[in-house]
């Protein structure tokens, strides 16, 4: 697991919310843009390949250039995932639902992978 950076913290004097903006990994600093290449120089951290932010109680226990870790975490704490799955386009029921299928012989010749009489 990769570390995360803290690459600025928003407070609610400056932006009307609490939040901690961290990047995620390395990247060469010819990939990066101008404007992102100015804000990871601000934060004297490395260009990371992600940005993401996360609204917090209190910014003050953090410093930008910290590397969050994995070790925050106890053993058997539960914590919040999500995620995009990946798309598989507009499937059939064989896929979709693991329907089996028609025969593929024995006079059957359009309805292999149709529904059938559901």
């Amino acid at each position: 697991v990769e570390p995360n950076r803290v690459s600025q913290l928003k407070t609610v004097d400056t932006d009307g919310y609490n939040a901690i903006q961290v990047t995620v990994g390395e990247r060469k600093a010819s990939r990066v843009t101008k404007p992102e290449a100015g804000h990871f120089a601000k934060a004297q951290a490395a260009a990371g390949r992600k940005v993401a932010e996360f609204r917090v109680e209190e910014v003050s226990e953090l410093e930008v250039g910290a590397e969050l870790k994995v070790d925050l975490f106890e053993n058997g704490q539960q914590i919040d995932v999500s995620g995009i799955t990946k798309g598989k386009g507009f499937a059939g029921v064989v896929k979709r639902y693991g329907f089996r299928g028609g025969d593929a012989t024995h006079g059957n010749s359009l309805s292999h992978r149709a529904p059938g009489s559901i």
